[in-house]
Parts: structure tokens; C-alpha cells; sequence
């Protein structure tokens, strides 16, 4: 869409174009919660509901939406017109702009922002892994290997993976063994509901993240640990999650004279147990289990998803140390990104 003629249309109109955004909004909101209450949408966009009320009696009265006693969903025209409704929200707010600028600066494949702050509003993560789904959906091909993270963000793009009609001989990895945390965010239970969702079959890597270097040696003899490794080391498609490298340490309850170690050498992000310095350089890999910072130069296809301004020094350390075909963010994340760079 030109930003030229929307920002005349603006000036010339600045009411209609913020009822046409709202509009837009709306619409790109009820598709992904759908069927869903207009209570429910009012929290979700933060809008008064009586404003909620008029916007979607407005858009059922041309055709755009369903209503039925389970909520409100996008008619077969306003399905129709979703992607248009996106790219005018996207443009509206800036955000289409502010991909360009950071696709280039960053040296990225392609940047993805979504409105919000996840920092300030939990939600907008949803709505990050929503959109990685939808990407990661459309790159993937019959007999790829796909390999997964664990964490929050990842799991948010588990939960939004499209069920298509169409199943994907896809083989679906953890990149990593067990690191302590919640089951339903390690990377084996992620790995199995993304290949669920595409259709595909996963395997799981029975090493605990902390493993020692004898018990890994004996791990390795076992067929079913040395073969998924074998795997891993073959990956066509990378997804991770970026987190903050003192968050990251601190989650793998590493003895505080360690921790305080890799911080010391300038670590500032984390994405699969490696850590980075701002600059990009690997200043400490965590695990002898997974892709070590040389083999994720060798991935065809890296994604990777972080939401929230606090993440943006990390976003940046891990971006320059290897080439990422699909970036996705958050506002809050890519505004304090456009400010470090």
C-alpha cells in the first residue's frame, strides 16, 4: 500500500481513516479469536465495548460478519477482505515502514511487527506467534526436517500453527534436551504439537539439558538419543525463540560464579543454549547437545520470534551473529531496536 497516498488521505481525512483502521483492527482481531464475544474483543483491542458494539454492527450491516450465539465471526466477504484489512492496519500504524527500515538494518530476510508491547500487555506474544505460524506454515515442504526451541514464544507459535487439510511429511525436532522448566514449554512437547498440527511425526531428544560429559557419551550409545542427534545436525528449518541472556542463565539455575562469568564476557542474548555478545560473537554455548553457534550459519532457514522492549540489545546480538530469514517482533521491541542501531 503507497505510504505516500495514505498519509495524504490522512491529512485530508483523519477521522474517516481512524474509523477505517479501527475497522480494520477489528476484523483482523475477530479472525484470529474467533468466534468470540464482543466483551472479550473489547479487552483484547482495549476499546470501550459500546465502541466494540458500534464498529461490529457497522461491519455485520455490510456483510463482513457472522453473529451467532457463540460469538461473532468473519463472514465469507470479510475473510475475503482480511488481508487487506491487515495491510491497512499495518500501514496506518507505521508498522509496514518500520519493517522496511529494519529488514535493512538488521540484514534480515524479512522483519514481521506486530502493534503492542509485550513487556506492557502479555497478549501481544499471542499475537507474535500467530503471525511466525502463518510464515512457518508456508515454508515448510514435504520431507524437512524442522527443529524447535522451548519457551514461551515458541509455544505461542505451537498454539497458532494453521491444521491443514493438506499433511506434511515433515520431521519435527527439539533443538535441545530438558532444561527444568514448565512440560508445556520444553521444546520436545512443543515439537510434538507442531507436528501434530502439520500432520508431520517428531522425536525426542532423552538428554537432559545439564548432562555431564561421561553421561552424555554413555546417552549417546542409545539408538534413540543418536539418531535424533544425527537429525538435528541436518536441519532445514530452525525455530527459536530469543531471550535475554541474564534471564536465560538465570533459568538454567547455573552456580552464580558461572553466571556471572558469561555475563562478564559481554553475553546479551540467547537463542538454543548459545550465547551472544552484542557484537554477535558466541561467547558460551551451554550444552555439548544441539547446534553449536558454527552449525546455525548452516541452517538454509532460521525463524525466530522475541516480543517485548527489553529483548531488543538480545534481538540485535543474535541477529548479527548468523543470517535469519524471517524476523518476528513486537512494536515495543522493534521501536527500542530502531533506537540502539
Amino acid at each position: 500500500m503507497e505510504t505516500e497516498t495514505l498519509a495524504c488521505l490522512s491529512r485530508l481525512a483523519p477521522d474517516l481513516m481512524e474509523e477505517m483502521r479501527q475497522r480494520a483492527a477489528v476484523m483482523e482481531r475477530i479472525s484470529a479469536l474467533q468466534p468470540v464475544g464482543r466483551r472479550a474483543l473489547s479487552q483484547r483491542l482495549r476499546l470501550p465495548e459500546r465502541e466494540i458494539r458500534a464498529i461490529c454492527d457497522r461491519l455485520k450491516d455490510d456483510g463482513f460478519l457472522a453473529v451467532a450465539a457463540s460469538g461473532m465471526t468473519l463472514s465469507e466477504k470479510g475473510m475475503a477482505a482480511l488481508p487487506g484489512a491487515r495491510e491497512l492496519v499495518h500501514a496506518l500504524s507505521g508498522l509496514a515502514a518500520l519493517e522496511h527500515t529494519l529488514t535493512r538494518t538488521l540484514n534480515v530476510g524479512r522483519v514481521c511487527i506486530v502493534p503492542g508491547n509485550a513487556d506492557e500487555n502479555p497478549e501481544v506474544l499471542f499475537e507474535a506467534g500467530r503471525v511466525a505460524a502463518r510464515h512457518l506454515a508456508a515454508l515448510l515442504r514435504d520431507g524437512m526436517t524442522l527443529t524447535v526451541s522451548g519457551g514461551t514464544s515458541v509455544a505461542a507459535v505451537a498454539q497458532a500453527m494453521p491444521r491443514s487439510a493438506h499433511r506434511l511429511d515433515v520431521h519435527v525436532l527439539p533443538a535441545r534436551g530438558g532444561l527444568g522448566m514448565a512440560v508445556e514449554t520444553q521444546a520436545g512437547t512443543l515439537a510434538a504439537e507442531i507436528a501434530h498440527a502439520v500432520g508431520g511425526h517428531h522425536s525426542l531428544l532423552h538428554v537432559p539439558d545439564s548432562v555431564s560429559h561421561d553421561a552424555l557419551c554413555a546417552l549417546l550409545a542409545l539408538p534413540e538419543v543418536s539418531e535424533t542427534i544425527r537429525a538435528l545436525h541436518h536441519t532445514d528449518v530452525l525455530l527459536y525463540g530469543i531471550g535475554r541472556a541474564e534471564v536465560m542463565a538465570a533459568n538454567r539455575s547455573l552456580p552464580e560464579a558461572e553466571l556471572q562469568g558469561i555475563l562478564s564476557r559481554g553475553a546479551v542474548g540467547e537463542a538454543v543454549g548459545n550465547y551472544f555478545g552484542a557484537d554477535g560473537r558466541l561467547v558460551f554455548q551451554a550444552s555439548e547437545v544441539g547446534l553449536s553457534g558454527e552449525e546455525l550459519r548452516q541452517v538454509p532457514h532460521v525463524v525466530a520470534i522475541a516480543a517485548g522492549a527489553a529483548k531488543a540489545r538480545a534481538v540485535i546480538a543474535v541477529i548479527r551473529h548468523h543470517h535469519h530469514e524471517l524476523l518476528v517482533i513486537d512494536e515495543g521491541a522493534a521501536r527500542a531496536i530502531m533506537t540502539l542501531v
